[in-house]
């Protein structure tokens, strides 16, 4: 587990399908995200089990240091690095705060900062990139606060609501994240 001021990162349970489920079937929430299509609570339990086993994707639960509740079963998103490379020491952050009460709270950085530092200082990366849609202000806001650097615009790269849209590429290395800790 990775802990933070007002998160935690947990390991990616079975537990937690239903919670995924309903996030990535919510219009509001994959408006910013690559699925299209809607989830099954079995298409998450496979998808849980496929990424655990995985050796290129390392996927964490967000928890929610704050809940009244259970905070043990209650997730509000999920967070990873994908298609690492071990040779080329890089792979690629992506991040899904689902629960909307924790949107523009602060936690979505938190999360970030936490383990793109476990990426870089645990997995020994080099490079970490990701990509958001371009009129999807919060994440390019959250990219350029965790210091990634904008590399480029994929031109009409993704299809949402309709119509294409472009993507914002960033790419983060090592020693930029080190001077953005440092500017804390």
């Amino acid at each position: 587990m990775l802990y933070g001021t007002k998160i935690t990162l947990c390991s990616l349970e079975e537990a937690y399908a239903q919670q995924l489920t309903s996030f990535l079937n919510d219009v509001e929430v994959i408006q910013y995200i690559s699925i299209v299509t809607p989830q099954t609570i079995s298409q998450e339990k496979e998808w849980i089990e496929a990424t655990n086993k995985s050796n290129d994707n390392i996927v964490f639960a967000i928890r929610a240091n704050d809940k009244s509740t259970d905070n043990r079963t209650h997730i509000i998103g999920s967070v990873g690095l994908h298609n690492i490379n071990w040779i080329d020491r890089s792979a690629t952050f992506g991040i899904v705060i689902g629960d909307k009460d924790y949107w523009s709270s602060g936690c979505g950085s938190e999360v970030a900062f936490l383990i793109l530092y476990w990426g870089f200082n645990s997995l020994n990366l080099a490079r970490i990139e990701s990509s958001a849609l371009k009129y999807n202000t919060r994440s390019i806001a959250l990219h350029k606060k965790c210091g990634f650097v904008e590399e480029g615009i994929a031109r009409k790269a993704a299809f949402k609501r309709g119509i294409y849209h472009d993507l914002v590429l960033f790419g983060l290395l090592r020693e930029e994240f080190e001077n953005t800790l440092y500017q804390k």
